[in-house]
């Protein structure tokens, strides 16, 4: 019986730090937004919205370059994929 106890103790304590967790969570993100959202006001009231063509067509990026970008972009999308599968279980 002293199991019990010690089994609904853990579970409430868990359960406790999950609230908790998931309630910070939720204000850090709400502050990124936050800060995102002011950082392209600032950006797109000093200097407007401009398209830079050049950047579309990749000029002067070499085959190395476009390769190096894109492995960067395959690590930081596996990694951040693999935290979300991380979490569901």
């Amino acid at each position: 019986m002293d199991h019990l106890g010690s089994v609904v103790a853990a579970w409430a304590l868990a359960y406790k730090n999950v609230q908790l967790s998931a309630r910070t969570m939720l204000w850090f993100e709400a502050l990124s937004v936050t800060l995102i959202v002011a950082l392209l006001s600032v950006t797109l009231s000093r200097g407007g919205f401009h398209l830079d063509g050049a950047q579309f067509r990749l000029e002067g990026v070499s085959p190395q370059q476009l390769r190096s970008g894109l492995v960067l972009a395959t690590f930081a999308f596996v990694g951040f994929e693999s935290s979300t599968a991380l979490v569901r279980k």
